[in-house]
């Protein structure tokens, strides 16, 4: 793809832009000239979290004239966001003063995107070998303890509390360890061909069950669902861990839906979280509870990861959810924002 540059001219006596090529009008943001337009107006399009950075670039740079470049994020009427890159050199009048600067803009979007989810993919990688490590190794343990601690019950004259909270917490401990392993997709899975559109009334059903009478639970399917190829058992388990999540930020009660449609997916790792491309089932888990801030988003799929009080949860259920739908060779996508409620997307493989 050809990179698409703009170009501009900076008059520093009149305080404002005087040339602009056709796409540095477009990533301005402007239909016309910027004759009248001049710095405050540039001001008001930059994200707020860059004002400073800008406004600091521009003094030094007006009074020490000298070639510069910087990154910053645009922000447009019709709600867009452009992260944009501008690099610009001094003009001079024959008695060396500064006239004003000449430069090119950048609409560098898909590329940072491209290298924020590559990273993400990195960090996460990194921290599924490691996570991986410690959870084989913490089995092995595990073994050892719960082999010895069922042997000495068999040999005690009579019931031993101490042993039996001995074996109830190693074989918790356990069941941490097999949600480790999903998360680092070490896991063994049995996946099958499921007809989503008529499991999906069973999913509802177990979940209904399980979070109580406060939270209504709706299923939709688009006509011609296809099926999908899955290890069902760890399906229901993710569907389970996002409904917990679900009914946890809703306390006061509220609607939990599932969504089932399908989707193709052509450009890897944009709209869709790491999903490669090909045909997949997508659920839709929504909720209408407390959402999540943008840092929490950006972590939730780290696991023991959490914002539940101590004893409340273990920060394992997303990291599972994660792990399963990778490992299947699917992908899981959150949207979520403060009072906005969650929604988690999960692509199953067409079969």
């Amino acid at each position: 793809r050809v990179a698409r540059i703009g170009s501009w001219e900076w008059d520093e006596e009149r305080q404002c832009t005087t040339k602009a090529s056709d796409e540095a009008l477009r990533i301005f943001g402007s239909a016309t000239k910027l004759e009248d337009e001049g710095l405050h107006h540039h001001l008001a399009q930059i994200h707020p979290d860059d004002h400073v950075d800008y406004q600091d670039l521009y003094q030094e740079t007006h009074d020490f004239p000298r070639p510069y470049e910087f990154r910053y994020r645009m922000l447009h009427g019709d709600g867009t966001c452009l992260h944009v890159e501008e690099i610009a050199a001094p003009m001079f009048d024959q008695d060396a003063r500064l006239v004003g600067y000449r430069g090119t803009i950048q609409d560098i979007s898909e590329r940072v995107i491209t290298d924020q989810k590559l990273r993400e993919t990195q960090k996460m990688d990194a921290l599924g070998r490691l996570t991986g490590g410690v959870a084989h190794e913490f089995n092995n343990m595990l073994a050892v303890i719960l082999g010895n601690a069922e042997l000495l019950m068999e040999a005690a004259a009579k019931d031993e509390p101490h042993l039996e909270a001995i074996v109830k917490a190693a074989r918790r401990s356990a069941d941490l360890t097999q949600r480790l392993l999903a998360y680092t997709r070490n896991q063994t899975l049995e996946a099958t061909r499921l007809d989503v559109a008529e499991a999906l009334e069973s999913f509802a059903t177990m979940v209904r069950h399980s979070l109580g009478e406060a939270i209504s639970v709706e299923t939709k399917a688009e006509p011609g669902l296809w099926n999908c190829k899955v290890d069902v058992g760890q399906l229901e388990c993710a569907l389970l861990n996002l409904a917990v999540n679900a009914r946890d930020a809703m306390p006061q009660g509220g609607l939990l839906t599932i969504e089932a449609r399908n989707v193709h997916v052509q450009n890897a790792g944009t709209a869709h979280h790491q999903a490669k491309p090909g045909s997949y089932v997508q659920l839709a888990i929504k909720d209408r509870g407390q959402g999540m801030s943008a840092q929490v988003l950006e972590n939730a799929f780290e696991p023991f990861f959490t914002t539940k009080e101590v004893g409340q949860g273990s920060g394992l259920g997303l990291s599972m959810v994660y792990g399963f739908t990778t490992q299947s060779g699917g992908a899981v996508r959150l949207e979520s924002a403060p009072d906005q409620g969650t929604t988690v997307f999960l692509y199953l493989p067409r079969a």
